[in-house]
Formats: structure tokens, C-alpha cells, sequence
């Protein structure tokens, strides 16, 4: 099970790397490129993807909750990823996400938090 500790983990470069490639590949057609909800596919899409670093978030602005999100997918329109990312891959880009946040909007993971976090096992919108 992956995790990460803000204090220590989320600082490496390795993380942020990977997480860029799995946004750029993943995420940036709808999300665009720097996470303002701009992608190529935005405008089909019937709800508009979120814009990290101007809008609030629904689900959560912890790591494992938008880790959480990639995982499952939300609202029926973003798709989950838990089958098409390692978990490794999950936590990376939920990284480079929770890094577009305003620092005063952001929340942590207390550690107990964060180490308990499991992929898991249904999809859609808690």
C-alpha cells in the first residue's frame, strides 16, 4: 500500500514527476493541461471538470480523498481509475492535484489517516 507523509514523502521530485506524466495522460483532456478545466473534451462533457485551483472541491481537498476521487470516478461523468492506475500512480497524481490547490484551501492527511487509505473496491459517488 502506498503512502505518503506531507512532511517527508510529498517534497520528492520522483512523485511530482510521475504524477505529471499520469496527468498529462490521463487527466489534462478534460482537466487541461495546468488543471484549470479547460482539456479539449471539456466543453462535450455534460458537467464541466472541475478547475483545481479556482473552484471548491465536493469531495475533499486531503490527499486521500482525492486520491479517493481518482480511484472511484465521480458524478458519472469522471471516470474511476482504479483499474487503469497502480495505486503508486493514484497517490503521484493526486499529488500534483493537491499541489494546484490555494495552500489555504488545502487540508492534510493526519498519518494514522493516510496509512489506512486501501484502493477501494466500488465506484461512484459516496
Amino acid at each position: 500500500m502506498a503512502q505518503f507523509d506531507p512532511e517527508s514523502s510529498w517534497g520528492q521530485a520522483d512523485i511530482l514527476v510521475a504524477g505529471a506524466r499520469v496527468f498529462d495522460n490521463r487527466c489534462s483532456p478534460c482537466h487541461g493541461e495546468q488543471g484549470f478545466g479547460d482539456g479539449d473534451l471539456a466543453d462535450v462533457l455534460p458537467i464541466r471538470p472541475r478547475d483545481y485551483r479556482n473552484e471548491p472541491f465536493k469531495w475533499g481537498t486531503s490527499p486521500s480523498r482525492i486520491a479517493t476521487t481518482v480511484a472511484l470516478g465521480r458524478s458519472g461523468v469522471m471516470p474511476p481509475f482504479r483499474a487503469a492506475l497502480s495505486e503508486d500512480e493514484i497517490w503521484a497524481v493526486s499529488y500534483v492535484v493537491w499541489r494546484w490547490i490555494p495552500e489555504e484551501r488545502r487540508t492534510y492527511d493526519v498519518p494514522e489517516e493516510a496509512q489506512r487509505w486501501q484502493m477501494p473496491a466500488t465506484s461512484g459517488d459516496p
